[in-house]
């Protein structure tokens, strides 16, 4: 019965989370397990707002009669045309789905029960990854709706001197959120693998009796430390989108921190070293709207990268950021070996519309909306400087 038991188990085991697609991922887990345990029906339902909704649902569907999903794990024998059938009702995702099984009167359901509660940690692992990648998708859609009803705006607005320059900044954000989109999903393939491996492991020891505590404990750690880390990302893409201009008290280590980590992933594509330079270690509080900032820093580190992948260095090449407190003000600087900056193009590269690259590839207005944060809406200095290996870009902010 043990080997039977891990032998099913590992089918199962396998068949969760290959898809980030929740009903992909569900069929083909119900598919496996009803197979494997000689079950007669089995469906996810899922459960919201006091309302239930099939998801996906395999066997003989006759025998199903829909009798109402209670929390916890329900154990019935119904009288279904002549035929006794057991039932059982198997929460997960903290009771939002639920797995409707049926199997003939002679199996036992505590061992599929047993079973079930061996997958459980990963099945739930796997569902909150798929709503996750739903709840961006749908963000994604919204943002592309934003989009589009931004476009018109901005046609309108052109022709109206006084909404210019905001037209300007929102048209330079909406510009990154493409490339944020594809660098938190390039963010979550690594900690969802970690957390795969990690429950299935654990599951799989557990069943045979071979896990000991300190493994147990140091692979739940894991799998919250990555679990936390998929959060974070979609609060981090939440702060970078964020149109609120409130301000609020922030820590700017923390303010750098994330813009390195929203840009350091397409780095690495370029073969670029992103380099902690000189950071203050006592924290630096500030108030400021999140989001303005971030957008500045952001679109200085893209320029470097840029810079840097146009002018085809072979090697070393890298990017220096640095934040730290002189005097009545707050530095920031962000420093590249790219070649430095002409003569005749510094002269223009605040001025709005200008770029240096194709129509297709630049907008020419993400420096221009970069000084216009800093000089006019926080009162700072935004400049440059050649270097004897390329440029470094300066964010001064007045101590508050």
């Amino acid at each position: 019965m043990l080997l039977n038991k891990l032998s099913i188990s590992y089918k199962c085991s396998n068949a969760i989370g290959n898809s980030l697609n929740l009903k992909e991922m569900i069929n083909e887990f119900i598919k496996v397990f009803v197979k494997e345990t000689h079950g007669i029906y089995g469906s996810f339902y899922l459960s919201k707002d006091n309302d239930t909704k099939e998801i996906v649902s395999i066997g003989k569907s006759k025998y199903f009669n829909n009798c109402g999903i209670d929390c916890g794990n329900i154990i019935k024998i119904e009288n279904i045309e002549d035929d006794k059938l057991k039932l059982l009702t198997f929460p997960l995702n903290d009771g939002t789905i639920y797995l409707i099984y049926y199997a003939k009167e002679d199996l036992d359901l505590d061992f599929i029960n047993s079973i079930l509660l061996g997958l459980k940690n990963k099945i739930d692992i796997a569902i909150s990854s798929c709503l996750n990648v739903e709840k961006l998708e749908l963000e994604k859609k919204r943002y592309k709706l934003l989009s589009d009803s931004l476009q018109i705006k901005v046609d309108e607005a052109i022709a109206m001197n006084n909404e210019k320059q905001k037209v300007l900044e929102q048209k330079s954000k909406m510009a990154q959120i493409g490339e944020m989109i594809g660098n938190i999903a390039h963010q979550w393939r690594q900690p969802l693998s970690v957390i795969s491996t990690a429950a299935s492991g654990m599951s799989i020891k557990k069943d045979v009796g071979i896990l000991e505590d300190n493994e147990f404990f140091s692979l739940t750690e894991e799998i919250m430390k990555n679990a936390m880390y998929l959060s974070s990302t979609l609060d981090e893409f939440r702060d970078y989108i964020n149109y609120s201009h409130e301000k609020i008290d922030v820590i700017l280590q923390d303010r750098l921190k994330l813009a390195v980590d929203l840009t350091v992933e397409t780095y690495k594509t370029c073969n670029i070293q992103l380099i902690e330079n000189r950071v203050q270690k006592e924290k630096i509080h500030y108030k400021i709207v999140p989001g303005d900032l971030l957008q500045v820093i952001v679109s200085v580190l893209k320029n470097a990268q840029e810079v840097l992948c146009e002018k085809n260095i072979d090697d070393n090449r890298w990017v220096k950021y640095s934040l730290y407190e002189k005097e009545e003000n707050i530095i920031i600087e962000i420093e590249d070996n790219g070649g430095g900056i002409s003569e005749e193009i510094s002269k223009k590269i605040f001025n709005p519309y200008f770029t240096t690259k194709h129509k297709a590839q630049g907008t020419g207005i993400g420096l221009y909306s970069c000084y216009n944060i800093i000089v006019n809406q926080l009162l700072g200095k935004f400049y440059f400087e050649n270097t004897k290996e390329g440029v470094v870009f300066f964010i001064e902010l007045p101590k508050q």
